[in-house]
């Protein structure tokens, strides 16, 4: 974000342009500017950037998409009690330097 540059999935938008352009571009570009007006002082899709959304863009505010996205080239395998879940090199480098979420604590890597 401090560079103001987005950078997008070719895999996704492939799968529907038109909707990529009119959700997930405008998802993006709110956070951006979020970004530029608070910093890092508030929650990522919390009410300001569901704000811009809404105002600026006159789109219901979602947090999720419903694309395939690519298959992670390097993923870790995490156990909990209720499932298998893949974290990407970075979720899993974020764990093993002890900086978890709550989520994180309740799975096992193996």
């Amino acid at each position: 974000m401090q560079k103001n540059e987005l950078r997008f999935n070719y895999f996704m938008y492939q799968q529907n342009p038109t909707e990529f352009l009119n959700s997930v571009v405008p998802h993006e570009v709110a956070h951006m500017v979020v970004y530029q007006i608070y910093g890092n002082s508030v929650k990522p899709h919390g009410k300001e950037w569901q704000a811009v959304m809404f105002k600026v863009f006159g789109i219901r505010p979602n947090r999720t998409h419903t694309f395939d996205v690519p298959p992670q080239k390097n993923s870790y395998e995490y156990y909990c009690a209720c499932q298998k879940h893949h974290f990407s090199k970075q979720r899993h480098t974020r764990n093993f330097k002890k900086e978890q979420s709550t989520f994180v604590k309740n799975v096992i890597a193996l």
